[in-house]
């Protein structure tokens, strides 16, 4: 006897409110019956296979392909809009890009990858989210960061 099948996982997809309420998204996504997830805010709950990759919301980063367990560190850190926040493994930016929707246009996401490739690929999916300038990159290890530098002293928060 064949042992059950084990049920598709639902496709998340984050909504990315520098560009978009989730309302709007909703509307856009009607058809697809879409619900909010209950433990973070911007994020959408579709059918398990539901398959965005060349959507036109995606393709514009209104929306970003990324699954619940990726968006709990930003939504539990819990920024404020307006904080200053580092972002210590940041590339390819999934998690950075929603500390900058989450801090806003006045706040500032200094973001740190030692892999210049990787970070290359950050950059451009900050461009795409429309936070690229809350965001500051740079291709640094932050173990050596001094925590007392004046540049860092606005942070209130680390994730």
């Amino acid at each position: 006897r064949a042992p059950p099948a084990v049920p598709s996982p639902p496709r998340h997809v984050r909504v990315n409110t520098l560009k978009i309420t989730v309302e709007a998204a909703e509307k856009h996504l009607s058809r697809l019956r879409p619900t909010r997830d209950p433990h973070v805010p911007n994020l959408l709950v579709l059918p398990a296979g539901t398959d965005l990759h060349a959507h036109p919301m995606v393709r514009d980063g209104r929306l970003i392909l990324q699954g619940k367990a990726s968006c709990l560190p930003a939504s539990a850190l819990a920024p404020e809009l307006g904080w200053e926040v580092l972002d210590c493994c940041a590339a390819p930016g999934n998690k950075t890009t929603h500390l900058a929707a989450l801090v806003g246009p006045t706040g500032r996401v200094h973001a740190f990858d030692s892999d210049a490739r990787r970070l290359k690929r950050l950059k451009s999916n900050c461009q795409l989210a429309g936070a690229g300038s809350i965001v500051r990159s740079r291709c640094e290890d932050f173990l050596t960061l001094d925590p007392g530098s004046p540049e860092y002293a606005g942070v209130r928060a680390v994730l």
